[in-house]
């Protein structure tokens, strides 16, 4: 898993750690072990939730 692209995340990575998050891995212990903050990861969450894949892509409806 890449972790930084340009200043970025990878949509693929945030992907990724939100379906692990969604599969019960905690936010906190995720994001220490990935060296993410953890309100970053809720962030990540929290946007999948209202928009789907297409709010972690940046995309708006």
């Amino acid at each position: 898993m890449s972790r930084k692209r340009r200043g970025s995340y990878d949509v693929e990575y945030m992907r990724i750690v939100v379906g692990l998050i969604r599969d019960g891995i905690g936010a906190k212990s995720l994001a220490r072990r990935l060296g993410v903050s953890k309100e970053t990861t809720r962030e990540w969450l929290l946007s999948y939730r209202i928009g789907g894949e297409a709010a972690l892509m940046g995309e708006r409806e």
